[in-house]
């Protein structure tokens, strides 16, 4: 043996020897259900409505909550979920029944969950049988019973109902005539008892349209009850009348609900078969469906009752202190006024009582009411009950509550009392049970699942002082409730919720492939806290089409999205392309790993980018302008304009982000925003023809360009045409004057010819009568002379007016008004009435 050997030989046995002390720590077995069984714990792989189950199983954390699930791990929902809880043994075993609820036909499941490490495990299949109940069990003839059916086929008919044994079989009239099941495979219908011989058993059978789904039920034709009421609360007075029963009997003391003694308000002796009795439902474990049985001597019959309230009190506060006093009130207790309720102070677990502290009545809904004082008695969580029972009260109802109550200080303070969503609260607290559990909710909300209490009766979770985030609520101000679990008493105070956890986009809506900035405020208040985005869209109906997630960035790429101290959040995202999102709404769910969340909706849009001048012509005095808009804002963009040379003659300021203007779903540049150093592009003394722009971005990149014409001043066209048609008016005036001295010549001449002709006339008396129709000629021609002068005169006024105007025109600064122009057009007018009535004359005379 070598040197090496020699040396190993010690250590070796020095490691088997560590290794031989050391303890051996176990490995902790998955969850596992061993298997089902009923309450005497025989195996049970089916079983129908109403049957309690007793689960088996390993695997959990020892000593912490085992929930027990119906098909679902979920919390119940009516037809799946959370059905009881148990405690896990010290060695991570555990047992937790339940009863089977109203489930279809067939296979289902119950699930288990260890609530410390979230680990499941489901049991092997269990099948739901079909089955039938009665209410009565039994009657005579003419008797009206409900029948009711569970675990049949889901949504079928009920096809056959009948009346069996020891007779051949007879088809029952039922009401509906033909039953149909519900989603959970449940019916039910009434029937009235046919002829039949008194003591006899009958079988009522049923099945449904599958054939193969049935179930049948002994019915006794023989003594018979029935319930004025069949459901309420405990404390309800049920008035029971019975038939077929054995005379000569009382009945006081032979009335249980599922065994369980209901106290009897008369002592009814059974007359001609039949009595008629008030029971009062007493106290049982759970709500549920229960039956009330009447025994009598030689005879018993049944009938369905459902609990649906327990008897309960309230205490207002909770805990106090020695002295102190305490209001108390209770319902579902007997619905009997003036029956006496005793309000006791029993020690923790209900095991004695420690002292009478109060005597109260109930009215007849049930209730009672008043206070108590604490009694001097050590710090520490005790019971109150009030108990309407024998050994107290007489009579024996049979009913009691209790409520856990604390005689002592407890208090809790958030720490601060108010803030926005995501602000971390301290809660302090003292005066819980010590070594045990507390949990609290904020307005009905989960805020701590598994507090502990330390052993000063301190609130702690894992041996620090408790915090919390607040939860994403509307602003308002809200009940947090803490509960110490050990005696189920409840801290109150209040915290306000100043503002709500939220997310929003700029700009509000985009295009496909453009960079976004994604602005979340108030989620939780812890600097790297992450939060995960995501954008689906959403049918018509409610349901999510589909969804993806957002690649939101802070900063460089691959910089995932993190809130800073406050809760906030400043970030990015790239809206995808086209394939991948096309035009429409989405909505944009931000959550972070506290489940703080916010929703928002978000537009994708057509790119939209659009410019033209105000007009395509400007004249010279006009100020340029153009109308920009753009599905978001070209920050830092400008624009160059050209004169028709090509030389550059402005440049816009740029177009910072200040400057942009929201006008719907488009980003604008108003007018007075297009300036050059503070000044707007007039056009004043430039040259004239087809100008030229350009508009760049931030970059220097071409977005868009075009052109616009430049022209002469409208004011400045009309006044050189006013000036020529002044000087054609001059030149009209002297020809208007010539024409009226030519008419006045002509005047003259007549007047002279008509002389000689008056002379002559009296020569020649022969030709009177054609000298006759000269002279009214010659009055005609002088007539029409003078007004021929008139409206001469007329023309040239006219014109000279015309001429004056147009004059004023040209010498205006800035152009002519509407007035002017108006004034212009009535001398115009006047002086072309005046031209046509002067053509119309010399065309008279000449004739």
């Amino acid at each position: 043996m070598n040197k090496l050997s020699k040396r190993a030989i010690p250590t070796l046995i020095l490691m088997i020897m560590v290794i031989s002390i050391l303890p051996v720590v176990p490995v902790k077995a998955a969850v596992s259900i061993t298997n089902l069984y009923d309450t005497d714990y025989v195996l049970k792989p089916d079983g129908d409505y109403g049957d309690k189950l007793v689960v088996l199983g390993e695997g959990v954390t020892a000593g912490v909550d085992v929930n027990v699930y119906w098909d679902g791990v979920k919390a119940w929902d009516g037809e799946k979920g959370l059905m009881n809880s148990t405690e896990a043994d010290p060695d991570g075993s555990f047992e937790v029944w339940l009863k089977v609820p109203e489930a279809k036909n067939g296979g289902h499941w119950i699930w288990v969950k260890d609530t410390d490490t979230g680990q499941t495990a489901v049991s092997p299949e269990f099948t739901v049988l079909a089955k039938i109940k009665m209410s009565p069990s039994s009657g005579l003839y003419g008797d009206k019973v409900t029948l009711k059916g569970y675990g049949f086929s889901v949504e079928k008919k009920i096809t056959k109902i009948t009346f069996e044994y020891p007779y051949a079989p007879q088809d029952l009239t039922t009401s509906p005539s033909t039953p149909e099941t519900d989603e959970l495979g449940s019916w039910s219908a009434t029937f009235t008892v046919p002829h039949a011989e008194y003591g006899e058993f009958w079988e009522v059978y049923a099945e449904d349209e599958t054939i193969t789904v049935w179930a049948a039920e002994d019915f006794t034709i023989g003594a018979a009850i029935s319930l004025d009421v069949e459901e309420g609360p405990v404390g309800t007075v049920v008035e029971i009348r019975g038939r077929g029963f054995d005379d000569a009997q009382t009945i006081s003391g032979k009335v249980k609900l599922d065994g369980i003694n209901c106290y009897v308000t008369d002592d009814d002796t059974v007359s001609a078969g039949r009595f008629e009795i008030e029971a009062v439902v007493p106290s049982v474990p759970d709500e549920g469906d229960y039956t009330i049985t009447v025994t009598g001597t030689g005879h018993s019959a049944s009938a369905d009752f459902e609990v649906l309230g327990l008897a309960e009190i309230e205490l207002d506060p909770s805990f106090a202190v020695q002295g102190e006093s305490v209001a108390i009130h209770g319902y579902n207790f007997t619905q009997i006024s003036g029956e006496e309720v005793s309000v006791e102070l029993w020690d923790k677990d209900e095991t004695g009582v420690i002292a009478t502290v109060k005597t109260l009545e109930t009215d007849g809904n049930g209730e009672f009411e008043g206070k108590f004082t604490v009694p001097a008695r050590s710090s520490g969580v005790y019971t109150i009950v009030a108990r309407q029972e024998a050994h107290d009260t007489t009579p024996d109802y049979n009913i009691h509550g209790s409520k856990g109550f604390r005689i002592g200080l407890m208090i809790v303070i958030p720490s601060p009392n108010s803030g926005p969503s995501g602000t971390v609260v301290t809660l302090t607290g003292t005066g819980f049970s010590e070594g045990k559990e507390w949990n609290a909710t904020l307005g009905g909300l989960t805020i701590v699942e598994d507090g502990d209490v330390d052993t000063t009766s301190n609130l702690v979770i894992d041996n620090n002082i408790p915090t919390f985030f607040v939860p994403t609520m509307d602003p308002d101000t809200y009940d947090l409730l803490v509960l110490d679990i050990e005696s189920e008493i409840i801290v109150e105070t209040e915290f306000t919720v100043t503002q709500k956890t939220m997310v929003e986009t700029d700009p509000l809506v985009a295009p496909n492939d453009y960079n976004v900035s994604i602005i979340g405020k108030y989620f939780s208040a812890k600097e790297g806290t992450d939060i995960e985005f995501v954008i689906y869209n959403v049918t018509a109906d409610g349901e999510v089409d589909e969804d993806w997630d957002m690649d939101v960035l802070q900063g460089k790429p691959g910089s995932p999205a993190e809130t800073d101290e406050d809760g906030n959040v400043t970030a990015w995202w790239e809206a995808p392309d086209s394939d991948t999102l096309s035009l429409g709404d989405y909505l944009i769910n931000a959550t972070d790993e506290n489940e703080l969340f916010a929703q928002y909706m978000f537009t994708l849009v057509t790119k939209t980018v659009d410019i033209d001048t105000r007009k395509p012509s400007f004249a010279l005095g006009d100020t340029v302008y153009f109308d920009i808009e753009s599905s978001f804002a070209k920050k830092s963009s400008y624009i160059e304009v050209f004169t028709p040379d090509g030389d550059m003659y402005w440049i816009t300021d740029p177009f910072v982000a200040d400057i942009w203007v929201k006008v719907g779903t488009v980003e604008r540049v108003p007018y007075y925003e297009q300036t050059a150093g503070g000044n707007p592009l007039t056009l004043i003394d430039v040259p004239l023809g087809t100008w030229s722009w350009t508009w760049y971005d931030s970059k220097d990149k071409e977005i868009d360009s075009g052109t616009f014409t430049v022209t002469e001043a409208p004011a400045d066209i009309l006044a050189e045409q006013m000036r020529t048609l002044t000087e054609d008016f001059a030149g009209l005036t002297e020809d208007f004057s010539g024409l009226s001295e030519d008419v006045s010549t002509l005047s003259t001449n007549v007047a002279g010819l008509a002389s000689d002709v008056a002379a002559a006339a009296a020569a020649a008396q022969e030709a009177s009568a054609a000298v006759s129709d000269l002279a009214d000629v010659v009055g005609n021609v002088a007539e029409m002379s003078n007004i021929a002068k008139t409206s001469a005169d007329s023309a040239k006024e006219s014109a000279d007016r015309a001429a004056d105007l147009a004059e004023d025109a040209s010498n205006a600064a800035t152009g002519l008004t509407t007035l002017v122009y108006g004034a212009i057009g009535a001398s115009l007018v006047a002086a072309l009435a005046a031209i046509v009535s002067l053509m119309q004359i010399s065309r008279r005379i000449a004739g």
